[in-house]
């Protein structure tokens, strides 16, 4: 495959510039440098490939060809088609692609959540925040809402850490209410996922989640029974029996709320 055959296949170029001017091939007059420079700046031109063209801090090209590429690269426009030069350490460089990386990724997941949004935007989404070993109680739960028309989101336990926090946050970002299941996990665990709630805004545009509660489940003890908060609605599950009313209630909600979201946005 040729080097313009290259060229146009790729979504970005980076040149690393030294002091040496480099190999020239064989029947060429300009080093190989200098030639991937010519035909990366020409490719830019057409369909404005994005390139970065980078060499170090107080760079001292020891061959005059090399002194003179050097620049071109500073002074001709031409040489730089669009490109953006960089005369810094190689460390920093790595750095700066990382977040340049970073930023266009997350812009990418922004704008597939915004596309699956709009397609999805008439329903209303149910988080239901639980512990691993309360997995098979909140099912009825899960199935209640479902029947009623809510998406309902659940926590991911497998996978790395970084990726079961992905999914929590990107659960936060796209709710409309909130339920936390208090069912065998600790008073402190349920503390912890309020104080959550209160800073899921920074990852919603400032938008706060409007309808939050916490379900009491069995097994009932005294630090259930004195639960208190004004963070959020209390559910409390009386027997081994849903409290179906409070349910019914708490799922009339969430789908007002999701309608009342809709027409005034």
């Amino acid at each position: 495959m040729t080097l313009q055959e290259y060229m146009e296949q790729c979504n970005f170029a980076i040149h690393l510039i030294g002091d040496r001017y480099g190999l020239v091939p064989e029947d060429a007059s300009l080093s190989s440098v200098v030639i991937q420079n010519q035909v990366a700046a020409r490719e830019s031109g057409i369909r404005e490939l994005p390139r970065i063209i980078w060499m170090p801090r107080g760079i001292q090209p020891t061959d005059e060809r090399q002194a003179e590429f050097v620049q071109s690269l500073v002074e001709d426009p031409a040489a730089q088609q669009g490109a953006d030069v960089i005369r810094d350490t190689l460390e920093n460089l790595k750095q700066l692609l990382n977040e340049r990386w970073r930023k266009e990724a997350q812009a990418s997941i922004n704008s597939r959540s915004l596309a699956d949004s709009q397609v999805i935007d008439d329903v209303a989404r149910l988080y239901l925040i639980h512990e691993l070993d309360d997995e098979p109680a909140v099912e009825m739960i899960e199935d209640f809402f479902y029947e009623r028309g809510i998406e309902v989101m659940l926590p991911e336990f497998e996978g790395s850490e970084s990726e079961v926090s992905a999914v929590h946050i990107q659960s936060l970002q796209d709710c409309d209410a909130v339920l936390i299941y208090y069912g065998s996990c600790a008073k402190s665990w349920v503390d912890i996922k309020l104080r959550e709630l209160t800073k899921a805004i920074g990852y919603r545009d400032g938008r706060p989640i409007d309808l939050r509660s916490v379900y009491i489940a069995p097994p009932s003890d005294r630090r259930k029974e004195r639960f208190k908060t004004l963070s959020a609605e209390i559910v409390r599950q009386a027997d081994d029996h849903l409290d179906v009313a409070e349910l019914e209630r708490l799922a009339g909600r969430i789908k007002s709320l999701k309608s009342s979201t809709s027409e005034t946005g």
